[in-house]
């Protein structure tokens, strides 16, 4: 049987501003890739309470890529305003303000993974953006249609407009 292919629509480009996030920060490798799903466990299990969470959406944050696999990935949701004490085991990732390419879709883990290959690997050399330095973030929405068959999702890359 041949590898299911998916569907790809160009993401839009959105602007956002300056957003923080607090939660689980853990530096990962190509090789620790797998030890993801534990870092989204132990937020789920932790009993921390997030001061002045700011309810609709979880982010799994992608950053401080050292360009040869190594990288930050945070579990965490959206904070306003930043809290003077951070709850122990927490950390900040701050979400810089411009430009974003941004694909929303609905589907399981796996197809987060097709879609965000497919967006740096494909639609992004073809684009006319080119990644500016930021971190990469999936946001993953409320939505009722959230549940063991899939969820909604969307893949965030700071973008500025590639030169002429």
């Amino acid at each position: 049987m041949g590898a299911v292919t998916m569907e790809h629509r160009a993401p839009e480009i959105r602007s956002m501003p300056e957003t923080h996030t607090l939660g689980f920060l853990r530096s990962y490798s190509m090789a620790t890739l797998d030890e993801l799903p534990d870092l989204w466990r132990s937020f789920f299990d932790a009993p921390v309470v997030i001061p002045n969470y700011v309810p609709g959406a979880m982010f799994g944050v992608s950053m401080d890529a050292d360009g040869v696999g190594s990288f930050t990935y945070g579990v965490t949701v959206e904070v306003d305003p930043v809290p003077e004490e951070l709850p122990r085991g927490t950390s900040l990732a701050k979400l810089p303000q411009g430009d974003y390419a941004v694909l929303r879709d609905f589907g399981t883990l796996d197809d987060v993974q097709v879609q965000y290959d497919w967006m740096i690997a494909e639609w992004l050399p073809a684009s006319p953006y080119r990644q500016r330095r930021g971190a990469i973030f999936e946001r993953y929405p409320e939505d009722p249609r959230n549940g063991p068959n899939g969820m909604v999702f969307e893949i965030w890359v700071p973008v500025n407009d590639r030169p002429n």
